[in-house]
C-alpha cells in the first residue's frame, strides 16, 4: 500500500524582494530572491525546470503596490515559459 511516487507533486516556497522596494523583514535572509524583474523571473522559472509544480512566495514588503508591481515579474516568467 502507499502512493505511487509519480503521483506526488513538488512544492517549494521562497521570499521575493522586488527592485527598489527594500526588505522590511528586519535583516538579511539567505532564502530571498531579488534582482531585476528579469532576474527574479529567471530564478522562479528555475523552480519549474527543477520539477516544482506549486511555488508559494512571500513578497517583501507585503503591500498593495508590491503585489501590483509583481505583475511585471509574472509577465516575464510567462515569456520564459513560452
Amino acid at each position: 500500500m502507499g502512493r505511487d511516487p509519480s503521483s506526488i507533486g513538488y512544492t517549494a516556497g521562497t521570499f521575493v524582494v522586488l527592485p527598489d522596494e527594500g526588505s522590511t523583514s528586519g535583516g538579511e535572509r539567505q532564502d530571498v530572491i531579488s534582482g531585476s524583474t528579469e532576474e527574479i523571473a529567471a530564478r522562479l522559472h528555475a523552480f519549474q525546470l527543477a520539477g516544482v509544480e506549486h511555488l508559494t512566495f512571500m513578497l517583501d514588503p507585503w503591500e498593495v503596490k508590491t503585489i501590483e508591481r509583481f505583475g511585471a515579474v509574472i509577465e516575464a516568467l510567462r515569456a520564459l515559459q513560452g
